[in-house]
C-alpha cells in the first residue's frame, strides 16, 4: 500500500471577523478537500507536545511517527543531518537565516527570499570574518544556512538557551528576541559582528541596485544537539522517495512549476485538463505530456469562458474530449482498466454491502426494461477492459445477423450500457 500524506502547514489561520467568525480554511470553496473529508475518517490529532513549541519541525516528526519528546532536540540538528553534516557528541547545530534588519525591526526573515547564490556568497563572507576553530558556517539553500559550535567538551549552550524564530516577530522591534541564557552572549555578538561584514558586500551592492533587499545580518536560532533517530524504513517497514528536479528547501517559485509539473506529467498515465486560459499551467503541463508520449483528455467549456480556453484548443489540436469517467478509461492501458476497475467495484461492495452477483443484478435492474436475446448475449460478450471490434463480434454472438446485431448495440449504447471507441470497437460500460 502507497500512502501519500499531506501536510496543509498553517492554512487554516484564524477566525477573521470579516468572515463571520470562520477560518479562511472553513469560508473556502474546496469541494476537492470537502470529497475527500466526506469519504474518509475525520478526526483530530494534537501532534505538538504543550512542553516544546508549536512548530512544524516538531509536528511532522509526530506525523512521522516519532515522539517528539524523545527524539527532537531542535530545528537546526536535523536541517544538518538533512544536508550531510555529521554533529559530534557534544557538537551544537544552530540555525543561521541571512534577514533584512531596519530601524531594529524584523523587516524581512528571508531577505527577500535571497537567491542560492547569492546566500552562499554571504555565508561563505561570514565563515572568513568570524568562522574558524570551533565555530563553522555552512551554507544551505536561500536564507536558510547552518552555524555548527564544535565542541571537545561541553559546549556553553544548554536547554535553558531560549532563541526566537524571525519568521515570528515580523515587523517587531528586534531587541527583546535577541538570545537569552547560557552561550546567549556569544551568539548576539556574532549577530551583531556579521552586519559589519555583510554591509559593504558585493551580493548587497547588487542587491539594492537591482531594488531587491539586501541580507544585513545573520540571525542564529533552533540550536540542538544531535537527534538520535531510528531510520523510519527499520521502524515501520516502509520506504519513501522525492522525485524533483529542484534540491531540498527550494523556494516555491512561479518560474519553477512548468519544470515540477514536467515531472508530474512524466509519472502520470495521461493528463485531463478541466479548465485552464491560454499560458497557463494546465496548458504547459499538457504540452509536456504530449511531448512525453502521455493520453492528453480535455473537458470542453463555454467558448466565453477564459478558462475554457486551454481545453478547448488542446481539443482542437487533437486531445480527446472528455464528457465522462469512460471517455478517460477507454484510452487507458488493458492492465490500468482493469485494475480501476475491480478498485471501484470493490468500493461499491465496501460501501453498500452487497455481493457480486446481488450488486451486478441490482445494477442490471436499475437500467431500463429487459434486453432481448441479442442484446443479452451481446452484453455477456463484451468486455469493460478489452475493446472487441464488430467484426470480431459479429463471430463471437452466434446465430445473429449483422443486422440485429447493429440494432442490439444501439439499444444497449442508447441505455448506456456499451459504448463505441473509434473504428468499430466496443466496450462495456459498468
Amino acid at each position: 500500500m502507497k500512502y501519500a500524506i499531506v501536510i496543509p502547514d498553517g492554512c487554516a489561520d484564524e477566525p477573521q471577523d470579516s468572515l463571520g467568525g470562520k477560518t479562511p480554511l472553513q469560508a473556502a470553496n474546496k469541494p476537492n478537500m470537502d470529497r475527500v473529508a466526506r469519504g474518509g475518517v475525520v478526526g483530530r490529532s494534537n501532534n505538538v507536545p504543550p512542553s516544546l513549541t508549536p512548530a512544524s519541525d516538531v509536528a511532522t516528526l509526530s506525523l512521522f511517527g516519532y515522539d517528539p519528546l524523545q527524539v527532537y532536540t531542535g530545528r537546526a540538528p536535523l536541517e544538518t543531518a538533512a544536508m550531510g553534516i555529521a554533529l559530534g557528541p557534544n557538537d551544537w547545530a544552530i540555525r543561521c537565516n541571512l534577514v533584512t534588519v531596519e530601524n531594529e525591526e524584523m523587516r524581512d526573515f528571508t531577505a527577500g527570499h535571497i537567491s542560492n547564490e547569492d546566500g552562499r556568497a554571504l555565508v561563505e563572507a561570514v565563515q572568513g570574518a568570524l568562522g574558524g576553530g570551533r565555530l563553522e558556517f555552512h551554507p544551505g539553500v536561500s536564507y536558510r544556512n547552518i552555524l555548527v559550535y564544535r565542541a571537545d567538551v561541553p559546549a556553553p549552550f544548554s536547554a535553558q538557551t531560549t532563541t526566537q524564530p524571525p519568521h515570528d516577530i515580523p515587523d517587531r522591534p528586534i531587541a527583546e528576541y535577541l538570545p537569552k541564557g547560557p552561550g546567549g552572549d556569544l551568539l548576539r555578538s556574532l549577530m551583531e559582528k556579521s552586519r559589519a561584514v555583510l554591509a559593504g558586500h558585493p551580493v548587497n551592492r547588487a542587491r539594492l541596485a537591482a531594488g531587491k533587499r539586501p541580507a544585513t545580518q545573520v540571525w542564529l536560532w533552533g540550536q540542538g544537539k544531535a537527534p538520535s533517530l531510528r531510520p523510519f524504513a527499520d521502524l515501520y517497514g516502509k520506504r519513501g522517495a522525492i522525485i524533483s528536479e529542484f534540491p531540498m528547501g527550494t523556494f516555491p517559485a512561479p518560474q519553477n512549476f512548468p519544470i515540477r509539473n514536467r515531472v508530474i506529467s512524466g509519472i502520470s498515465m495521461g493528463v485531463l485538463v478541466v479548465e485552464g486560459a491560454q499560458y497557463s499551467g494546465s496548458a504547459i503541463t499538457a504540452k509536456l505530456a504530449m511531448d512525453q508520449g502521455r493520453e492528453v483528455f480535455a473537458i470542453p467549456g463555454n467558448i466565453t469562458s477564459k478558462l475554457s480556453w486551454g481545453p478547448n484548443l488542446l481539443i482542437k489540436q487533437g486531445a480527446k474530449l472528455v464528457q465522462d469517467w469512460n471517455d478517460v478509461l477507454a484510452d487507458l492501458p488493458p492492465e490500468s482498466r482493469r485494475h480501476l476497475i475491480d478498485r471501484g467495484r470493490q468500493r461499491i461492495l465496501a460501501e453498500g454491502g452487497a455481493s457480486p452477483e446481488g450488486d451486478r443484478a441490482s445494477q442490471q435492474g436499475d437500467r431500463g426494461p429487459e434486453l432481448d436475446a441479442t442484446a443479452r448475449r451481446t452484453l455477456e460478450t463484451l468486455q469493460v477492459d478489452v475493446a472487441i471490434h464488430l467484426d470480431d463480434l459479429l463471430e463471437k454472438v452466434s446465430d445473429t445477423s449483422a443486422s440485429e446485431l447493429i440494432a442490439a448495440l444501439f439499444e444497449l449504447e442508447m441505455a448506456g450500457r456499451v459504448r463505441q471507441l473509434p473504428g468499430k470497437n466496443y466496450v462495456r460500460t459498468m
